[in-house]
């Protein structure tokens, strides 16, 4: 259910006659990624419960993540692009993902406070510009996170007091 309820959501964004209402349906998505989450690595050992639980958050935070992306690498003049639109990330648990080929303009991306561990976020050939991008108190520990041939431009990066380990 919750699945259909995401897809459901990214088609009500494509379909709002408004930008204020594609917003509004982009901030719920990212609402979603901000409630609690733990991590494999804080699961306790032995409980199937807690890892089909685990399964189940995980597969819908990485099909949010998904349809995010894949919505950034849309031409900027497709009606279903949200290119520049905003993205709050804050305090989001990362343990995958992918981002790659994303383009962020003109709009904020806020991954401020952050955390960055297991799995493997990519952020490969991605391109922020015009815009700011906050990674202020991130935490970057365990997994990988890439931004090869990532592109920053005519815009703000901050990543004051982000913390990289592991």
């Amino acid at each position: 259910m919750r699945l259909g309820g995401v897809h459901a959501l990214a088609g009500l964004a494509d379909d709002a006659p408004t930008l204020d209402l594609r917003q509004t349906c982009i901030n719920v998505l990212c609402a979603y990624l901000r409630l609690p989450y733990t991590a494999e690595a804080d699961l306790p050992t032995g409980d199937a419960n807690s890892w089909h639980a685990y399964l189940a958050l995980r597969e819908v935070r990485h099909t949010i993540i998904r349809l995010i992306r894949d919505h950034l690498r849309l031409e900027p003049k497709s009606p279903h692009s949200w290119e520049h639109l905003h993205f709050d990330f804050t305090a989001v648990t990362f343990d995958g993902g992918d981002f790659s080929g994303a383009t962020f303009s003109a709009c904020v991306v806020d991954f401020s406070g952050a955390t960055f561990s297991g799995g493997t976020v990519d952020f490969s050939d991605a391109a922020f510009s015009g815009g700011a991008v906050d990674f202020s108190d991130a935490t970057f520990a365990g997994g990988v996170v890439g931004f090869d041939r990532a592109t920053f431009s005519d815009g703000v990066v901050n990543f004051y007091e982000a913390t990289f380990s592991g």
